[in-house]
């Protein structure tokens, strides 16, 4: 895994922008399984987010494209490392 990926932000700073930007690991908040992506798509919602129509998205910066499928990095509630993962959005 490389330094940096590339990944969809949302900022609303002075104003609302979306754009490509490259992060790295250190610019992710803190959560409990880190993947390697290799599949993402948009979803309907961050459609909604990049026309900034809808007060969808509620903290600034956020990463885009929540539909994925990837391997599991580093786990810290059970999942295990090289497991090859998905995750969907869902409505609740």
């Amino acid at each position: 895994m490389t330094d940096t990926f590339k990944a969809l932000v949302a900022r609303n700073d002075k104003e609302f922008s979306v754009a490509y930007e490259d992060l790295s690991l250190a610019d992710l908040g803190e959560g409990d399984v880190t993947v390697q992506v290799e599949y993402s798509t948009i979803h309907y919602k961050d459609g909604l987010a990049v026309t900034n129509a809808a007060p969808i998205t509620q903290k600034h910066p956020l990463i885009l494209g929540i539909d994925l499928a990837g391997t599991v990095l580093e786990s810290t509630c059970g999942f295990c490392r090289g497991r090859q993962c998905c995750f969907r959005h869902t409505s609740t």
